[in-house]
């Protein structure tokens, strides 16, 4: 059931739950999940990158549901009353980073830091071409579309990623760890 419900989000991008990315307003996402843990009002921001041209737009809520179904947490995030981006907290060490690709059916990139108002646009349609010989204890995956993007955060932190990383010796696997966050928000504001 948990890879379902990642794997139907993934499909339709723009769709989890009956809500769809740029049209669903708080309101549709009440009556759809029931009454959030939490719903406040806050400075527009993901919590693992900026998005370019958010930072100083006003009206930004963040909706979280705590426990819904195989999450620990999920925010629904809503610029000027429409959802724009939903984050997924997983249970820990629930879905493994090398399945991202086959869950979501996208090119993912490896990258060991997000920078501040970073250019997804730098990234869109890109696909692996090099993976790093050891992968550090945590790190990012990000997949880019014309008209979304995914980023997910990965925890490395095992006895042997670090024994790995400490003595230099390359990873077998693509993507090892797991996933502690999934962020998937529209990219629309980066045009306007």
């Amino acid at each position: 059931m948990f890879l379902f419900t990642l794997t139907a989000a993934a499909q339709e991008r723009f769709r989890w739950k009956g809500l769809s990315f740029e049209t669903s307003t708080i309101e549709d996402t009440i009556n759809a999940l029931g009454k959030p843990k939490k719903n406040k009002i806050e400075k527009a921001k993901f919590d693992k990158s900026i998005p370019a041209n958010v930072g100083g737009q006003m009206n930004f809520r963040k909706l979280q549901y705590k426990n819904f179904d195989d999450f620990e947490e999920v925010y629904l995030l809503f610029l000027n009353e429409k959802l724009i981006g939903i984050e997924f907290s997983p249970q820990k060490k629930k879905i493994l980073a090398s399945d991202l690709p086959k869950i979501y059916g996208e090119n993912f990139l490896f990258m060991e830091g997000l920078a501040k108002g970073m250019k997804l646009a730098d990234y869109e349609g890109q696909k692996e071409t090099t993976v790093p010989k050891v992968y550090p204890g945590y790190y990012f995956m990000v997949a880019v579309k014309t008209d979304s993007a995914i980023v997910a955060t990965v925890d490395n932190n095992t006895w042997k990623a670090l024994w790995r990383d400490a003595v230099k010796k390359p990873a077998i696997d693509v993507f090892p760890g797991f996933v502690s966050n999934i962020q998937i928000f529209t990219r629309s504001f980066e045009r306007k």
